[in-house]
């Protein structure tokens, strides 16, 4: 049966799908989410031959577009180049998630996950259950967990 997704994948369609997963995969590790969480990626839910089709829709309107909106967030994976910094349709997600929970307060997350010297890393939008469970100040725990994240390839995007 067909499930809602609960996030949405912003990545680069010519990144590695090994990165994709590893992503995905720390993504569910960190947030706490079981193996069955439904996320959506394109690459995976829409032919690319259709895209063409849909050329006369306005992007707010575009099929990625009601997913975010319905979702809980986007995840953006970042390969080591940052790619998806250079393509417009990631960039329009990112700031459809970004703007959406302004003008709601706050209620779609951005996560991005990149991968470090240790293996993936990720930063989340707030803290997760884990870090309130893991120490009584969340924010430390927090702080913790992301410190080796590499902020580098954050700053390609700026």
């Amino acid at each position: 049966s067909s499930q809602r997704p609960q996030w949405f994948i912003s990545h680069h369609w010519g990144d590695a799908v090994l990165n994709l997963v590893a992503g995905v995969r720390k993504h569910l590790q960190i947030r706490g989410l079981g193996d069955l969480s439904p996320y959506w990626a394109c690459i995976f839910c829409m032919g690319q031959h259709e895209l063409g089709l849909a050329s006369d829709v306005h992007p707010t309107e575009s099929p990625a577009a009601k997913v975010i909106l319905s979702s809980k967030g986007v995840l953006l994976i970042l390969d080591k180049e940052a790619a998806p910094f250079t393509r417009a349709w990631c960039l329009f997600e990112c700031f459809l998630c970004s703007s959406r929970a302004s003008a709601t307060g706050g209620s779609l997350l951005l996560d991005v996950a990149s991968e470090g010297t240790r293996g993936m890393d990720l930063l989340t939008e707030g803290s997760t259950t884990d870090d309130a469970v893991l120490a009584a100040d969340a924010a430390t725990c927090k702080r913790e967990r992301e410190i080796a994240f590499p902020f580098e390839a954050l700053q390609k995007g700026l």
